[in-house]
């Protein structure tokens, strides 16, 4: 079955409280179809990893979602469809800024701080996922984050940069990385993924979520199931899911 292309439906609002919430309530009563895109002016409540908020100035950074139905290779393994945005997000970056990677498992950085971060949400039926909403927020033009600890792409590039424009330019970039893994499979886009982590190959340290003992080891890759590879003191390398260590550096 053809799919429609990236993009190639804009709905553009000047407020909601999610655009991830608008695109799942669309999808429900099938207005909206895949590659289908959500682009908000104003987000009051948007959310991010954990629970948390997006806090975002208004009319100043790019907050967007993007309804997708997904293809076998990401039925089969949810992860794929991380890497596609992570990497388009690298790829739209990369052409403005340097030093850009992927803070593990879906956050964006310049240096130290963080620029971007990926919320994925997934419709289920009774046959599987049905639909992926895919939420990003980019910080484009603000100026001014809690403790320091973001970045905008205007204060990296010294200019300012339109929201359309950059979504227009992610569209393209991510319509990229999903023909690429439809026709070669999730495992390329795995590795680059893997080449693109933060502090990969660096000894760092670790918290454990749960024990709140922290631990040295060096960041090797991700595993099959997207959890993260650490190698520890001892040499042994031991997966650790989503949320249950964290980075002790605080300035992202």
């Amino acid at each position: 079955m053809t799919q429609t292309k990236i993009g190639h439906k804009i709905i553009h609002l000047e407020r909601v409280d999610s655009t991830n919430n608008y695109a799942a309530n669309e999808g429900k009563q099938g207005k909206i179809s895949h590659g289908t895109v959500i682009l908000a002016d104003i987000q009051t409540n948007g959310r991010g990893q954990r629970g948390n908020t997006w806090q975002s100035d208004p009319f100043s950074n790019l907050t967007m979602s993007l309804y997708l139905t997904p293809n076998a290779i990401i039925k089969q393994n949810q992860h794929s469809l991380n890497y596609a945005v992570s990497l388009a997000l690298k790829d739209v970056l990369v052409k403005h800024a340097e030093n850009v990677n992927i803070k593990w498992p879906n956050d964006l950085l310049i240096g130290k701080r963080k620029i971007a971060g990926i919320l994925i949400e997934n419709q289920w039926g009774p046959f599987g996922i049905q639909s992926c909403i895919v939420g990003i927020g980019l910080n484009l033009n603000q100026e001014k984050f809690e403790h320091d600890l973001g970045i905008s792409l205007s204060q990296a590039t010294g200019k300012h940069h339109t929201p359309y424009n950059i979504m227009l330019a992610f569209c393209h970039a991510f319509q990229e990385r999903w023909d690429s893994m439809e026709s070669m499979g999730a495992d390329a886009l795995k590795k680059e993924f893997d080449k693109a982590l933060w502090l990969r190959g660096v000894e760092s340290t670790f918290v454990d979520a749960e024990t709140l003992e922290e631990f040295n080891a060096i960041l090797v890759d991700t595993d099959e199931f997207g959890n993260l590879r650490l190698q520890k003191e001892n040499g042994r390398i031991e997966s650790f899911r989503n949320q249950s260590i964290r980075f002790k550096d605080r300035m992202v």
